[in-house]
C-alpha cells in the first residue's frame, strides 16, 4: 500500500518511513496525526497506543478506520465463518477500540464515527472479494498444498 501511495503525485506535507505500528520511526511528539487504517486489529496494541502517545502532541490525532461487514448476510456470514474456522480468528474478532483507549490516560476525547455502504456484487465480485484479503490467501494458499 505504501507503494501505491509513493506512486502518486507529491504531497509535502506527508512522508512515509519503514517501521511497523508498536515502534514508530518518528521523533517524539513530531506527528500531527496516527493513522491505523483496517489494519489495528492485527497489531500489539498497547504498545502501538504507546508509540501514537508518544509521536503526537497535544491535540495530535489517533485515527483508525475499520469496515466491518454486515454479518446478517448469510453470504457474507459464511465467508466469515470460514475464515474463522481456517484462518485467523482475531481477524474477525472486532477490539473494543473505544474502551481501550478511554482507559488510558494519554487519549482525551474520542469519538466513533460510523457510515452504512452497500456494495452490489455478482458472485464473481463477491468471491474476489471475500478471497482479496491477505488471511484469505493464506487460507487458499496452504489448502492448495494440503491437497498435493
Amino acid at each position: 500500500m505504501r507503494e501505491q501511495a509513493m506512486a502518486q503525485p507529491d504531497i509535502p506535507s506527508i512522508s512515509y518511513r519503514d517501521g511497523n505500528a508498536e515502534r514508530l520511526p518518528i521523533t517524539d511528539g513530531a506527528a500531527r496525526g496516527v493513522l491505523a487504517a483496517t489494519a489495528a486489529h492485527w497489531f500489539d496494541r498497547p504498545p502501538f497506543y504507546r508509540e501514537a502517545s508518544r509521536v503526537l502532541p497535544p491535540g495530535g490525532v489517533l485515527a483508525i478506520v475499520e469496515y466491518v461487514r454486515d454479518e446478517s448476510s448469510p453470504a457474507a456470514r459464511a465467508v466469515i465463518d470460514f475464515l474463522a474456522r481456517h484462518g485467523e480468528a482475531r481477524a474477525y474478532s472486532r477490539p473494543d477500540y473505544a474502551g481501550e483507549l478511554g482507559a488510558l490516560p494519554d487519549f482525551g476525547e474520542f469519538w466513533e464515527i460510523r457510515e452504512t455502504a452497500t456494495f452490489r456484487l455478482s458472485l464473481a465480485e463477491f468471491a474476489g472479494l471475500a478471497l482479496s484479503s491477505s488471511h484469505a490467501r493464506k487460507i487458499v494458499e496452504a489448502m492448495g498444498r494440503d491437497r498435493s
